[in-house]
């Protein structure tokens, strides 16, 4: 038992209806103060809220659950670090950690009471407990395919790890057309725009579609916010079809010649996702400049 890690975890619920009491699991946060574990997923993607509950403000939602994403994912940094000091003034206590975060109420977003438990591998309990109460009831054509919350997590890990989630936070690029909100923005001498996108998609033309959509962000930015360097952190398809992997092929080909006009604009892949947090940590440290 001495190897054994113990632990708190919470449900996030989606609470559509106080009288009712309806309620939907949306997300999943654990908590081991010995351990220095804190993490915490939350399900962006509306389209299983709105399922259930067809009047819901979707748009409000998805905004509002990647700026608790991002909060929780700054205190998980802050928590893990050795260097931190932070983990003496908190309390072992999941419920009062959590209100840090997202204080107690009466709004949608509401979170279970706290669970306990041990386990060695707390990483891998979190995993399992997160699809076995949020994602495993999700449709199959949500599961075919993945979002861009979904990319982003894939790239977080290593941003994590190297302390670079801390530094992220929500930036707004003011452009002739229109303002581009960034969720996951760092700066050091110029503004570091990470924007997740998914082009694990089900339809070629939808992939073709989405690069068309990023081109011109990056055009419009390289314009309007010459301080700014857009990462564009790219989810390959994984179908292996033909006609998908043929479009994703026309996508790597377009973000190519792009970098090559626009010196502003990073194209990123998942497998050089530690690369990127790497590249990041330096950039924080200030060992050198974009």
């Amino acid at each position: 038992m001495s190897n054994r890690n113990p632990f708190q975890y919470a449900l996030l619920r989606y609470v559509h209806d106080a009288v009712t009491g309806e309620f939907l699991n949306i997300g999943l946060v654990m908590f081991s103060k010995p351990a220095r574990f804190f993490r915490a997923q939350l399900l962006s993607q509306y389209g299983r809220v709105s399922g259930m509950f067809p009047n819901v403000d979707g748009e409000f939602y998805q905004r509002y659950a990647k700026r608790l994403q991002t909060a929780f994912d700054q205190l998980a940094s802050k928590i893990e670090d050795p260097q931190s000091a932070l983990l003496a003034d908190l309390s072992s206590e999941l419920a009062a950690v959590i209100q840090t975060v997202l204080p107690h109420d009466d709004s949608a977003f509401q979170f279970s009471e706290a669970r306990g438990g041990a386990a060695r591998d707390l990483a891998a309990f979190f995993e399992h407990t997160y699809a076995r109460t949020v994602t495993q009831y999700l449709e199959k054509r949500d599961s075919a395919t993945r979002s861009d919350e979904d990319v982003w997590a894939a790239f977080r890990k290593p941003l994590q790890v190297h302390k670079i989630t801390q530094h992220l936070v929500r930036h707004t690029v003011s452009t002739p057309y229109g303002d581009q909100e960034f969720d996951h923005a760092a700066k050091n001498g110029k503004w570091h725009l990470m924007e997740p996108t998914s082009f694990d998609l089900a339809l070629p033309t939808s992939i073709r579609k989405k690069a068309l959509m990023f081109d011109s962000m990056a055009r419009v930015l390289h314009d309007h916010a010459p301080d700014a360097v857009l990462h564009i952190l790219v989810g390959a398809p994984t179908r292996d079809d033909a006609k998908v992997q043929r479009a994703f092929h026309d996508v790597q080909k377009l973000f190519k010649e792009r970098t090559q006009d626009i010196g502003n604009v990073d194209i990123v892949e998942e497998k050089d996702a530690e690369k990127l947090a790497v590249k990041m940590q330096r950039l924080m440290a200030g060992e050198h400049s974009t």
